[in-house]
Formats: structure tokens, C-alpha cells, sequence
């Protein structure tokens, strides 16, 4: 089943702790040079 909002909650979740993730590596490398 489609949509549930315990699915879409998860789903988000996980998609935002990527994005962070690869922020904070964009800010480390950035800080390194």
C-alpha cells in the first residue's frame, strides 16, 4: 500500500539525513583547502 505516514515520515527522514551528510562533507572539504 501506498502512503502511509509512518512510510512517507521514514522516507523523508532518510532522504534529509543523506542530504546533511553530503552537506557536511561539502563543508569539510571546504574547510580543508
Amino acid at each position: 500500500h501506498m502512503g502511509s505516514k509512518e512510510d512517507v515520515a521514514a522516507r523523508i527522514d532518510a532522504d534529509t539525513r543523506i542530504k546533511i551528510e553530503e552537506m557536511n562533507k561539502g563543508l569539510a572539504i571546504h574547510k580543508d583547502r
